[in-house]
């Protein structure tokens, strides 16, 4: 059903548009000098190596550093709300993928998390993503 409805309102060949990188100051000496913002785009194909190459082309881009935060909008489509209570209990408690919230930057079926660490003052922060 989902599929007939899908195809009712976008052509055959439509494609999503993927995740973005996007930054509210300026790149000096490599420090990217406020927020990085990823906006999702509704991609369904998001995955962790998506992730990989977002990071590789803001290593690209020259930055090695952000002193802003990591701000995520899961725009074009925003959060949704709960149809029914029991949908809204269980978006609260259950620790299954298909019970993730739904929006434009689900990733790996709504199942991720990216650890930060911060190590020694004089070495940068080590970032994972573990899908």
């Amino acid at each position: 059903m989902t599929a007939a409805v899908a195809l009712g309102l976008w052509a055959p060949d439509k494609v999503f548009q993927h995740a973005a990188l996007m930054t509210s100051g300026a790149i000096i000496d490599g420090e990217l000098r406020g927020d990085l913002i990823l906006l999702g785009g509704g991609d369904p194909s998001l995955d962790d190596q998506s992730f990989w190459n977002l990071a590789a082309q803001l290593r690209g881009a020259g930055v090695t550093r952000v002193s802003g935060r990591l701000v995520v909008i899961p725009a074009p489509f925003g959060p949704l709300g709960c149809e029914t209570q029991d949908r809204c209990d269980a978006m609260h408690r259950s620790d299954r993928s298909y019970n993730a919230p739904l929006g434009a930057l689900g990733v790996d079926y709504g199942n991720w998390c990216v650890m930060v660490r911060r190590l020694r003052r004089a070495r940068p922060p080590r970032c994972r993503a573990a899908p």
